[in-house]
């Protein structure tokens, strides 16, 4: 995992994949966060995937999006977590944190992740549609 800094873009490859985005404390523990049908400790806040972008221009985008002085605004699950206040209030002192996986079938391998986290928890993450 990588804390969602423009200092961690070297650690991005230019290819197609899958990412996650989570909340973490600022000591490094994840946010557990409450969902219909139990608690998911990992603090996953979204799931996405690229197929038109690499890997690195779409965390860039997803960056760009969530800061606040931004004017950027082609990310939706970045766009909903930058306009919600009760999403970040309720996350109380928390830093963002991505994974990724390079894949050859982004949109299958995403569809996948957003299944198995329905199943285990009722509904998507907070920040996917």
């Amino acid at each position: 995992m990588w804390h969602l800094t423009e200092n961690s873009f070297p650690n991005i490859p230019e290819q197609i994949g899958v990412y996650r985005l989570y909340a973490v404390q600022t000591n490094g523990g994840r946010i557990s966060i409450q969902r219909f049908a139990g608690v998911d400790n990992s603090g996953t806040l979204y799931i996405g995937q690229t197929t038109k972008q690499n890997l690195k221009k779409r965390i860039y985008n997803l960056l760009a999006t969530i800061r606040q002085n931004g004017k950027t605004t082609n990310h939706s699950g970045a766009l909903k977590y930058k306009t919600n206040n009760i999403i970040r209030t309720t996350l109380a002192e928390h830093l963002l944190y991505f994974d990724f996986e390079v894949c050859e079938n982004p949109l299958d391998r995403e569809k996948e992740l957003l299944k198995d986290y329905a199943d285990k928890f009722g509904e998507y993450p907070p920040l996917n549609k």
